[in-house]
C-alpha cells in the first residue's frame, strides 16, 4: 500500500512531493490509525483509508465527464485529505487509550491528542509546507467532512466537483467499504 500511495503522489510530478513523502514517513502517516474507534482504527488504517477514498473516487468518476482518473487534483485531494490525522507539532494525533487496568481499550483503542486545530486544517498546513495546493484542492481537503464538522456549513452553496467527489468518496469508504 505504501508503495502504491507514494507512486501515485510521485506521478503528479509536483515539485516538493518527495519532501512531503519524507514528512509523512517521519510523522507516522503510514502507521497511524484512520479513526479512534470507527473505521480502520488499527495501525496503518490511515494509509489504507486514503487509498480507499482514492479508489472509491475513481469508481465514482468512471461514469462522469467531470474529472479524469489521472487528475492531479483527484490524487492530491483524495490521498492527502486526512494527513492531519498523523499529528502535528511533533505530536501524534492518536495515542493508545490505556485503561486504569493498564490494558488498551477494546471498544476505543485510540484517543486523540488535542492539537488545537482540526485535522483538515493540519492537513492543509502540512501539505502546503512542501507543495502549493490549488484553491480547489484546499477546499476539497478543508471541507471533506461536509456537515460533520462545525465549519462544514461554510461550503454550502459553494460546492465544487472535486470537493463533492472527495466528500462522498470519504463517506462511502469509511461507512461502507471499511465497515
Amino acid at each position: 500500500m505504501k508503495k502504491r500511495f507514494n507512486e501515485l503522489l510521485i506521478s503528479t510530478g509536483i515539485k516538493g512531493i518527495e519532501s512531503l513523502i519524507t514528512e509523512l514517513e517521519n510523522g507516522g502517516f503510514y502507521t497511524a490509525p484512520a479513526s479512534s474507534r470507527n473505521h480502520l482504527c488499527n495501525e496503518g488504517g490511515l494509509l489504507e483509508h486514503s487509498l480507499d477514498v482514492y479508489d472509491v473516487a475513481l469508481e465514482m468518476i468512471s461514469e462522469m465527464d467531470i474529472i479524469n482518473a489521472q487528475s492531479v487534483d483527484l490524487i492530491i485531494a483524495c490521498l492527502l485529505h486526512d494527513v492531519g490525522k498523523m499529528g502535528a507539532f511533533g505530536e501524534p494525533n492518536y495515542i493508545p487509550n490505556i485503561l486504569k487496568s493498564g490494558n488498551v481499550s477494546t471498544s476505543k483503542p485510540w484517543v486523540t491528542t488535542k492539537l488545537g486545530l482540526q485535522h483538515q486544517d493540519i492537513s492543509i498546513m502540512t501539505v502546503n509546507k512542501h507543495i502549493e495546493l490549488t484553491q480547489e484542492q484546499a477546499i476539497a481537503i478543508k471541507y471533506h467532512n461536509g456537515l460533520y464538522t462545525a465549519d462544514g456549513r461554510d461550503i454550502k452553496g459553494n460546492e465544487t466537483p472535486l470537493y463533492l467527489i472527495v466528500h462522498f468518496a470519504d463517506m462511502w469508504a469509511s461507512r461502507v467499504v471499511e465497515k
